[in-house]
């Protein structure tokens, strides 16, 4: 659990994962519930990432809405490394990061 990882290293670099590892499916609206339950949670020093899945400028967006910290998006940029690319810079200056 994301929560538990976080509070015994308050420091961690935590994945949250919509793949199902035992199915290898895929369900996002369940991984962004996890971002928001861990995020809540979050010690100042601990990264969570959305891991598997994000493969759009939306689902990013709902990732970082959620709290997740950073992004796993390797598919996403191996198959439409430009539209990958385009979306994190509006992401980042949307974020005043720009």
């Amino acid at each position: 659990d994301a929560v538990e990882a976080m509070a015994s290293y308050p420091r961690a670099l935590v994945g949250i994962n919509a793949r199902r590892l035992d199915t290898l499916s895929l369900d996002f609206d369940a991984a962004v519930a996890e971002i928001e339950r861990a995020a809540a949670g979050k010690p100042s020093g601990a990264i969570l990432v959305a891991e598997s899945g994000v493969d759009s400028l939306e689902k990013a967006r709902r990732a970082l809405e959620a709290g997740a910290d950073a992004l796993l998006i390797g598919t996403w940029a191996m198959r439409s490394p430009r539209e990958a690319s385009k979306a994190l810079s509006t992401l980042r200056a949307g974020l005043g990061r720009g």
